[in-house]
């Protein structure tokens, strides 16, 4: 499903293009910018010329539009393309925002979302689509560290070029057992984890497994250890109303406490 990201030039969501499984649209001029009165966010998805585009007037005839509509429609049709291709629904939206020609800051934006639309490079007439392989870096714990919680947060960054990946596209493991508790922010390509139970004192391992909607897979491993806690007083105690300090193992802290 495609849909017009909305004229009303602020960042408010706008339905239904804001919904996951819809392809939002935002408008381009004819310098390939944003289009002033184009809405804009993290959920729009792709950006088609949207300003003074040749269509029909009511009651007859034709005429110049401008609106994120007349952008969807370039999108509705480079979808349609791809259907007669025999892709899937999946796929279809897969090829158009992968071969996307990028605009604004590098990546998925705000305002282009994956990028201008390109028919040609979408149905295999132009460029391939131009997202790399997955990619987990930024692991915490660092590998190799010794960390004092038992329940360490777990983090890193996956992402591909295009960052459009989703939560069902990544696996993470802790000791071997895969779980599905972890975080995904698709805004910031972080993951995060806290351990539900607390972790035994010793060598755990993390592994991460990416498998982007190109079939493209990352693989990373790493592992760290949890330190047990030290032994004995931490430190010396005074009590108000006692004029003098006491450890945890003298006799007359068992009394006091």
């Amino acid at each position: 499903m495609v849909a017009a990201a909305g004229n009303f030039g602020d960042g408010v969501r706008v339905y239904p293009a804001a919904y996951e499984n819809v392809v939002a649209v935002a408008a381009t001029n004819r310098n390939d910018r944003r289009a002033s009165f184009s809405s804009y966010g993290d959920w729009v998805d792709v950006a088609a010329p949207g300003q003074a585009v040749l269509s029909t007037r009511l009651p007859a005839g034709y005429g110049n539009q401008s609106g994120t509509s007349f952008a969807s429609a370039h999108v509705a049709g480079v979808a349609g393309l791809l259907a007669a291709q025999g892709r899937p629904a999946r796929e279809v939206r897969d090829r158009i925002e992968s071969t996307a020609r990028d605009l604004g800051p590098a990546g998925k934006d705000r305002f282009y979302g994956h990028g201008l639309v390109d028919a040609a490079a979408a149905v295999g007439l132009g460029s391939p689509p131009r997202n790399t392989r997955p990619r987990v870096s930024n692991p915490r714990p660092a590998p190799g560290s010794r960390v004092r919680s038992r329940t360490p947060a777990i983090a890193a960054t996956v992402r591909d070029r295009e960052t459009n990946l989703r939560k069902a596209d990544i696996s993470l493991f802790l000791n071997g057992e895969r779980t599905t508790a972890f975080k995904y922010d698709r805004r910031t390509d972080r993951l995060t984890h806290t351990p539900r139970r607390p972790l035994a004192t010793g060598r755990h391992t993390i592994r991460i497994v990416v498998r982007n909607r190109q079939g493209q897979r990352a693989v990373r491993s790493w592992s760290f250890r949890v330190a047990p806690r030290p032994q004995g007083p931490l430190s010396l105690t005074r009590q108000p109303g006692f004029p003098f300090n006491f450890l945890p193992e003298d006799r007359i802290f068992d009394r006091v406490r």
